[in-house]
């Protein structure tokens, strides 16, 4: 089942997505390179049981999915309700096993500025976040996976 994690609110908000223009500079601004230093300290120093689970075999670092969306608006120059993330979650499957619906790192199925593919449609964007900063693009951190998880076993 697919999951689609966004902040968008309104019918008449969606129809105005499609004229997005993020403001794409050479460099990045001071403030996105703070916020995305300030997410690395977090995860090294504040959740440091949790970094083993949040830095992937090849070195990048999956970043909770709200983090996600306020980097990619920070570096893009847009506003964190123009991005749409959608994730796989296997939560609803009954083949699924318990280890697997507690595992908060879910797949990413797509990543939309607007109603455009960022990986087509703002490539270098894409890249940068994969290359240079090491940000997985392709895996997301749902942290509230867990809790609802373990009330529905409770319960």
């Amino acid at each position: 089942m697919l999951k689609q994690f966004s902040c968008i609110s309104t019918k008449k908000h969606e129809r105005e997505l499609s004229s997005i223009t993020p403001v794409i500079s050479e460099t990045p601004s001071e403030e996105f390179i703070n916020y995305v230093n300030s997410i690395y300290t977090n995860i090294l120093v504040n959740n440091k049981l949790m970094a083993i689970n949040l830095i992937d075999q090849s070195g990048t670092i999956i970043f909770e999915i709200s983090n996600l969306i306020t980097a990619l608006a920070l570096r893009m120059g847009i506003t964190e309700s123009d991005i749409t993330i959608t994730y796989a979650d296997n939560d609803d499957s009954a083949s699924c096993t318990v280890c697997q619906k507690l595992n908060p790192v879910k797949e990413v199925s797509s990543i939309k500025i607007g109603s455009s593919e960022l990986q087509y449609t703002y490539n270098t964007t894409y890249c940068e976040f994969k290359d240079t900063y090491k940000i997985s693009l392709s895996n997301v951190y749902v942290s509230s996976n867990i809790m609802s998880v373990v009330e529905n076993i409770i319960n």
